[in-house]
């Protein structure tokens, strides 16, 4: 009984570091969350002012801006810079949707480590209860034990008497109520 409650002790032990290893977990997740939400509202964030900007604007066509320039110089110039422009929004685009994709990632594993030590707590607390009945059913085997341990104490004590009797040798005297028909002692007859 010793070693089954031992076992469900260290049992306990395991649940419980592996519940504050998930905990740390979490709280890791939860930070990266916080971070790629924080992440994703930027994105979003500079995305619809560049939306805005590039409405106020217009859609400026090559022509236009050939016409608009000072030289062919500042005509390449402004084209190279909204190609940079498009370039970069395309960019920004991709990150905020790569961010929305790691974020619910994120949200997955830490829905998933949560499940799980809530699993853990569950098993944390069958286990406790095993132990704790563990115990009382070793409380209750010393306590039928000790009883027995007097009885088989007494019964020990009546067996040698009536051997130091019966062979000759004690000093002891064993007092029995005797009803009638009950053998009181045997002779053993020597060859």
């Amino acid at each position: 009984m010793d070693k089954q409650i031992n076992l469900t002790e260290l049992r306990i032990k395991a649940t419980e570091q592996k519940i504050a290893e998930l905990q740390d977990d979490i709280e890791i997740a939860r930070g990266k969350i916080s971070n790629l939400q924080q992440d994703i509202d930027k994105s979003t964030q500079v995305l619809i002012r560049r939306i805005a900007a590039v409405y106020e604007v217009g859609r400026i066509g090559p022509w236009e801006i050939f016409l608009t320039s000072n030289s062919i110089k500042d005509a390449f110039n402004r084209l190279k810079y909204l190609r940079i422009v498009q370039i970069s929004d395309k960019k920004r685009v991709y990150v905020a949707e790569q961010a929305k994709v790691d974020y619910q990632n994120q949200k997955k594993i830490f829905e998933t480590k949560e499940d799980e030590a809530q699993a853990l707590a569950s098993k944390l607390e069958g286990y406790t209860k095993q132990l704790e009945q563990e115990k009382i059913g070793k409380q209750q085997l010393l306590q039928v034990t000790r009883n027995d341990e007097a009885r088989y104490q007494r019964l020990l004590a009546e067996a040698r008497a009536e051997r130091a009797i019966v062979l000759g040798g004690g000093n002891e005297v064993f007092l029995k109520n005797v009803s009638v028909g009950d053998s009181i002692g045997t002779i053993i007859s020597g060859a």
